[in-house]
């Protein structure tokens, strides 16, 4: 499981290597972890970052 795993990484490094774009519910899932999620595009690759903690008021 993804939680179980975050313990053994910083979560500055804490990536998943995709084959194939994952899906708008999963990127979310992710980001709330705080994990990049990286997938292949052509002959590069494309990253996503976690969403940014916006501070409540």
């Amino acid at each position: 499981m993804i939680s179980d795993c975050a313990r053994f990484f910083s979560p500055a490094r804490r990536a998943l290597l995709f084959t194939a774009e994952p899906g708008r519910v999963a990127k979310e899932f992710l980001s709330h972890h705080k994990i990049i999620v990286i997938w292949p595009e052509g002959e590069s690759f494309v990253r996503a970052d976690p969403a940014a903690e916006t501070g409540g008021a």
